[in-house]
Formats: C-alpha cells, structure tokens, sequence
C-alpha cells in the first residue's frame, strides 16, 4: 500500500472535484467532508446525479470521486441493471479517455441488501483497475479490496473513518433524556439508530431480545423507514414485547441527540459492514457500544469502548447483552479519540487529491 500522503507533493490548484454523490441520506460524511474540503479551498462541480451528469462534467480538470457507485447504476429491475451497468463502464472509459482521474471510496465491499453478483464483482474490478486512489477505513477493506477486486496495492490509502459528531450534541443528562422518552431510570437501554434498512440487523436484536429473559432491558430503536415492508415487519415482531419501543420518522439533530443520550449502549447487529457511520456517531458522542467482530469494527472502535459479539450469533449476543448489563456503570468515561476529526480528514483527502492531480500522476 502507499506510503505517506504527507510527502511534499506539486500542487495543482485549478481542479474541481465532482463527488458523487454529494449527500448520503441522513449520514452526515459526505456533507462534512465536502463542507471541510471547500474551507481548504478546494472546488467543486455542480451535483452530478446520474452518469449523463458525470459524463458531462468530466475532464482533465475534474476528478471524479465516487463514493457509492452503485447508486448511479442500480435499478429495480435486472434488465435496468444490465443495462446501466454497461453506460457505468463506458462511463469510467470515458473518463480515462478524457483525463478525468477517479478516487474511489470503498465503503462497502458490496452494496447493502443486494446480491454479489458476477456483473457487480466486474464492476467493482473495472473500478478498482481505473481508479488512481482508492480509499478505505482499515487495513481489513484494503485487504479485501486486492482479494477480491484485485485493486493495486500502491493505489490504496487507508484513512480512518472521520468523526461526524460536528452538527450533534452536546449529550444531556441520562435521566432527563429517559424522562423526554418515558423510559424507566434504572433499566438498562440499548439504542439502535438511523435509516431502518435490513443490513443494520434490527429484526436480530428484536429476536435477541424474545429469547433473553430480562425484564429490566429495553431496546430503543429510532429512525426513519426506507423500505415500509420492513417497518411493518419489525412492528409486528416487537408487538408483544413491552420492552422493544419502536419510534418511525426522521429525527432532527437534537432528537437523535436524546435518544442517544438516553441509552446505555448503542447497540449495532451488522451482518456484513465495513466500516460503521452510526458507530462513529455514537463512539465521538462517548456511548460504549455492542457490535459485531466484523469488517473494520475492530480498527475504527476505541479499544474498551466495545463489547464484542460473534456475528449472526444470537445466543452470544444475548450473553454479551449480559455481560453489558454488568458493566453498565463505565458508560460515561471520557474515551480517546482513534478517529481523524472532520477537518483531519479533510486534510488527508486533498492530499489524496493533490497526489493524483499531480503533474508527475499525470505522467503515468
């Protein structure tokens, strides 16, 4: 992998970056980082929402960051895939034709709630292949990323995953969030936040708590539902369980702030993740956390900070529940921070760019 960004580099100035895409839904990272991005003076294009817009805004002075690629691409129909997917790689042809450089961020190895298909895994190559950077959020994703994608190992540049706490907080008392809530003080609250999306396992932390017997525990889980079908899942399966309390719609800042400051824990039941924004969230914001041994969970988390359970494990899920209950009095200590503020990230990201806009990348 490379070596350090921070080696003097030529500076060229006169790029504009074109991130697709430039919002991430109610993940802040990308707003946050662009925001940092512009204060350190670099410039963007206008938004590109499709591949017709990217195409257009391609040249030599552009570099085009993607982020989540699939989204210019996925359809709701295996025939509109097929036939995106195709415009996606004459597009990164185009690119390369033209000059453009691409940086690619591997959030995920694959798409959430999607299947690993042999079009995706071509996709994932070819994008691996063209991209003059790639970045990732641990040493576990850049493995992956020369397994799997047989991405070049001189081009990966692992950056830790950067504190989006800037537009949360500050916490407020336990007791006066449960209150807000009309949660009970003494019992012990585990909150899982955020878009409700299949991958994020909430239906496992419902099924973990039917099987454990603990009356005193209560499961928190907030957050505005993208698929209705799975909404109305999760609500029926918690229907008979007083402790599971259910609260759908998007929240502002300060709601979630609660909700977050009202919980012991944050609780997170990934399948498959690499890196977690809701954890980053919820580690800048001091909540211990319960997760899964998966991905880059173990890079991107303070140690101590987490319990750790086996993934798809009820039974150790709910031992680790247990074992959360026990040493629920350390949840409030001050953790070291292990992530790059936003302005830090910021930072290394323009070095990245510096470093490919470079007239000595552009000889290659």
């Amino acid at each position: 992998m490379s070596g350090s960004i921070f080696s003097e580099i030529p500076h060229r100035q006169t790029y504009r970056v074109c991130s697709v895409p430039t919002r991430s839904g109610t993940n802040p990272y990308i707003e946050l980082s662009n925001r940092n991005l512009t204060d350190l003076g670099v410039a963007f294009t206008k938004d590109c929402k499709s591949i017709d817009d990217v195409s257009l805004a391609c040249s030599p002075d552009v570099l085009l960051h993607l982020h989540w690629p699939h989204r210019l691409y996925s359809k709701n129909s295996s025939e509109g895939n097929l036939v995106t997917s195709e415009k996606f790689l004459s597009l990164l042809g185009h690119a390369q034709e033209v000059g453009t450089k691409v940086v690619w961020t591997m959030h995920n190895l694959w798409p959430h709630e999607s299947l690993k298909s042999e079009l995706e895994l071509r996709l994932r190559k070819e994008l691996a292949t063209r991209s003059s950077a790639i970045i990732v959020h641990g040493k576990f994703a850049a493995e992956q990323a020369i397994r799997l994608f047989q991405a070049p190992a001189d081009r990966i540049h692992v950056v830790s995953h950067p504190d989006i706490s800037a537009d949360y907080g500050p916490m407020v008392e336990q007791k006066v969030a449960r209150k807000a809530l009309g949660l009970v003080g003494e019992d012990l609250v585990l909150v899982m936040f955020g878009q409700l999306r299949r991958y994020k396992g909430f239906d496992k932390a419902i099924e973990a708590f039917k099987l454990a017997p603990n009356k005193n525990w209560r499961l928190l889980i907030v957050g505005e539902p993208v698929d209705p079908e799975f909404a109305d899942e999760l609500t029926r399966s918690a229907i008979d369980d007083a402790r599971v309390n259910i609260r759908l719609g998007a929240l502002s800042t300060s709601e979630l702030t609660i909700a977050l400051s009202a919980a012991d824990y944050s609780l997170h039941c990934y399948s498959e993740i690499l890196a977690s924004g809701a954890i980053a969230l919820a580690q800048a914001l001091g909540l211990r956390l319960i997760a899964p041994r998966i991905g880059c969970l173990p890079e991107q988390i303070t140690p101590g900070q987490a319990l750790f359970y086996k993934p798809d494990h009820i039974r150790d899920l709910i031992a680790t529940l247990q074992q959360a209950e026990h040493e629920r009095d350390e949840r409030r200590v001050e953790w070291p921070r292990i992530c790059l503020t936003g302005y830090q990230f910021a930072v290394r990201l323009k070095s990245i760019y510096e470093t490919v806009m470079s007239p000595k990348a552009w000889e290659q």
